[in-house]
């Protein structure tokens, strides 16, 4: 606006209106006024119209053409009306300050041009008020930490862990820095250290939290591979089981099915029947 304002002064002057007219032009401007004045006040006072001149109080700042009264704002310190200064590293500073305050509380964490005390962020950890350090591997760091703490065995922590962390389900963790993926043939519950062989008649697919029944109608080896029950046999918790004589057994056969009437087998392991022969 003060701009315009000047335009406004040199246009009229350029066109010889009259020096009441620039006045006037002036006046207006101090009327809607800034935080700056259009005419000169000294620095550690403020003058809300050019003909009145204050001293600016303590805990406040005012440089040179200051219009009004500004608090020395937070997150600096203003010793006098004069002096402004970022609020140091270690210390606080709240609106209004003229020192800054050091923060003394354990775990506190106040880096240059804070205006309050504040904790530790979580995942980090801070041995003294200026400084703030990533957690490591291996450990964990909550809200306002001055140390980091040691994960124990069957914990995930890798870097940055806020909270205890146990090792996921379908993983294992021989240390805390390492979570590796159940490997097929194995089962891995939380808290795993080691997998777990799978027992036989179950599977165990890559990633298995827990074993798995093998379905009817199929064979499964520990590793997770299932096939269709073999033509000739028929399968039940993952087993294999020959067919028996007058039962024949399809492919993917969960129990034997009996020959219909009229027919028969003669030997183990078939997959159909033949008729009877008369004598």
């Amino acid at each position: 606006y003060q701009r315009r304002v000047r335009e406004a002064v040199v246009s009229t002057q350029s066109t010889g209106t009259t020096t009441t007219m620039i006045l006037l032009v002036l006046l207006v401007a101090s009327a809607f006024g800034g935080d700056e004045a259009t005419w000169p006040c000294p620095a550690g006072s403020f003058c809300p119209d050019a003909d009145t001149v204050r001293e600016c109080y303590p805990r406040y700042y005012c440089p040179a053409n200051s219009t009004q009264l500004k608090a020395c704002p937070a997150g600096s310190y203003c010793p006098d009306p004069t002096e402004k200064y970022i609020c140091p590293a270690g210390a606080y500073c709240a609106r209004g300050s003229v020192s800054p305050i050091n923060c003394t509380a354990r775990g506190m964490y106040c880096p240059e041009g804070t205006d309050r005390q504040s904790y530790c962020n979580p995942g980090f950890y801070c041995p003294t008020p200026i400084e703030q350090i990533v957690c490591p591997a291996g450990t964990y760091c909550k809200w306002g930490f001055v140390s980091p703490k040691n994960c124990t065995s069957g914990m995930f922590c890798p870097e940055g862990t806020e909270r205890i962390a146990y090792c996921t389900g379908g993983f294992y963790c021989p240390t805390p820095i390492e979570q590796i993926t159940c490997p097929a043939g194995f089962y891995c519950p939380g808290r795993t250290t080691e997998p777990l062989e799978c027992p036989s008649s179950y599977y165990c697919p890559e990633g298995s939290t827990w074993y798995v029944a093998c379905p009817p109608g199929k064979v499964c080896d520990t590793t997770g591979e299932s096939k269709p029950c073999p033509a000739g046999y028929y399968c039940n918790s993952g087993q294999a089981t020959e067919c028996p004589v007058r039962y024949y057994c399809k492919e993917g056969s969960s129990r034997p099915t009996y020959c219909p009437s009229g027919t028969t087998t003669t030997e183990k392991g078939s997959t159909e029947c033949a008729m009877i022969e008369d004598n």
